[in-house]
Parts: structure tokens; sequence; C-alpha cells
């Protein structure tokens, strides 16, 4: 998910914690320069459920931790 404002010349992606490194990779092997900037908590589209008993139902809780990192479009 892409979360600059428009018109930036810095890209600030987030992006599941899984798939951080292979992106982190493949924009360096293409040249731009990452830079990590930590990580949130966002909301995605599940049902809500006590987080308490998310081991015991199954069900995923609605939040999901990302890795945030930002690229300047302009190649510096």
């Amino acid at each position: 998910m892409v979360t600059s404002p428009p018109n930036n010349k810095t890209l600030r992606i987030e992006i599941a914690k899984n798939l951080s490194a292979k992106l982190t990779n493949e924009l360096t092997a293409l040249g731009y320069g990452v830079m990590p900037r930590g990580s949130t908590m966002r909301v995605v589209g599940t049902d809500t459920i006590n987080p308490a008993a998310e081991r015991f139902v199954g069900t995923l809780s609605p939040f999901a931790e990302v890795d945030v990192i930002e690229i300047r479009l302009d190649g510096r």
C-alpha cells in the first residue's frame, strides 16, 4: 500500500512483514535507495474478534503489522 501524499518525491510503502525483505531486495537491485521506517499496525478487512479469543477460535485479528519503507523517486 502506498501512503505518500500526492506530488511527493518520497514514496512511502507499507508492506506485509513476510514480503518486505523481497521487495527491499528487488528495489535495491533496480538502483533505488530503500530507507526502512519501522513498522505500524493497520486494520485489515476481517470481522472484529476479541484478541484474547483469537487463538482459540482460529479467526485472524482485524489488525496486521506491516513494515514501512521509503524510496526517493528522483533516484537519490
